[in-house]
């Protein structure tokens, strides 16, 4: 690059020009036109360098929020800059329109993106025929890793290891083969009940869960295979979460997860009366055929009763939104979630122990 530039500059002044101003795009060229302009200066020939991120920062320096990172590469100035040269490129406007798009293709009523970066939202988008741009929505699994990172707080300050049997501390659980079950195997969708079913009438009563839960059978050993749990295995967290802690996992979670990150649109159980901005959820389409729906679960079995369409449905009803189920009973819009694991990120005010959501997030079981 010096070589290059000190070129240029030989035959400038070889023609007469003695004032050079030097405008840099990128902070690795800083040093050689420091270089150049010093070597030209002491040959009489002004110079000067002018880095534009720099000029933007001094000129108005209120205005970028992200800090040291704000004239980054992909940074908010940069970003800012292209924006306002090249909207057409801007990745924003792009998503958005392929978010319409894919609405109409899909026949949805709405649909909803998010996007959030450095712990902050750059960009919430609802597209469609939704009841407002910030209304909420069913998000069904995406409800399981608030329960789970509620848990986590849960390992850290009650010194629970997850090797540890569910029976310990859900001693009806430990029926028909169950008794080996463990927390771990919970989270990991190895502990061996995948199609295990509790729906209504039985879910709205405690001990008709409990009931419930001990009357499950096993479908392979726990810990043998990983086959995804749609609801079971988080209503036997849930219940954990209760007896250890003593509080309702709704408040728990909502006072120790959301309540602390901001995030009081990401519920799990919504009262009644606070349901009026949740889109309703509606069925579109032809419903899967049972070979459908093994061949999406990756099953040879049974289809899973708790990813029936119906049921789906019953996140309409309010007592159900209201109950909270503990597996895919969460609402939510695309802003929360997108700051939801955001926080998971970078665990803003060491809300997690760093140990604990290191391994939950990196360690592969």
């Amino acid at each position: 690059l010096k070589a290059y530039l000190t070129d240029v500059c030989e035959s400038l002044a070889h023609w007469g020009i003695q004032r050079i101003l030097f405008i840099n795009g990128h902070a690795g060229n800083v040093p050689a036109i420091g270089e150049i302009c010093r070597e030209y200066s002491e040959r009489g020939v002004r110079c000067a360098q002018v880095d534009w991120w720099r000029a933007v920062n001094k000129a108005a320096p209120d205005i970028p929020e992200s800090g040291e990172l704000a004239p980054g590469h992909a940074g908010e100035v940069c970003t800012s800059v292209v924006r306002a040269v090249r909207p057409d490129l801007y990745v924003e406007e792009r998503l958005v329109a392929e978010t319409q798009r894919q609405c109409v293709l899909g026949g949805l009523n709405s649909c909803q993106v998010a996007v959030a970066r450095h712990g902050r939202l750059a960009l919430l988008a609802t597209v469609g025929e939704a009841l407002a741009e910030d209304s909420r929505y069913a998000i069904y699994s995406v409800s399981k890793p608030l329960l789970a990172s509620a848990f986590w707080l849960v390992m850290s300050e009650w010194g629970i290891d997850p090797a540890r049997a569910v029976v310990e501390f859900v001693p009806e659980f430990g029926t028909n083969g169950k008794e080996g079950v463990t927390i771990e195997q919970l989270l990991t969708h190895t502990a061996g009940f995948p199609n295990a079913v509790l729906g209504p009438p039985q879910w709205f009563s405690r001990a008709q869960r409990l009931q419930t839960m001990a009357d499950w059978t096993l479908a392979s050993a726990p810990g043998a295979q990983c086959q995804y749990h749609p609801t079971s295995s988080y209503w036997v967290f849930a219940e954990i979460v209760e007896r250890i802690t003593g509080t309702d996992y709704q408040d728990f979670i909502a006072t120790r997860i959301t309540g602390p990150l901001e995030l009081n649109g990401f519920q799990l159980g919504v009262p009644e009366q606070a349901q009026s901005d949740i889109n309703p959820v509606r069925s579109v389409g032809q419903v899967a055929s049972a070979q459908d729906m093994r061949a999406f679960f990756g099953q040879h079995g049974s289809t899973p009763e708790n990813a029936d369409h119906k049921l789906l449905l019953l996140m309409n009803d309010p007592q159900v939104r209201a109950l909270g189920v503990p597996g895919g009973g969460g609402v939510a819009n695309a802003a929360d979630v997108a700051l939801f694991y955001q926080a998971l990120l970078h665990n803003p005010g060491t809300l997690w122990d760093p140990a604990v959501l290191t391994d939950a997030c990196s360690q592969i079981r």
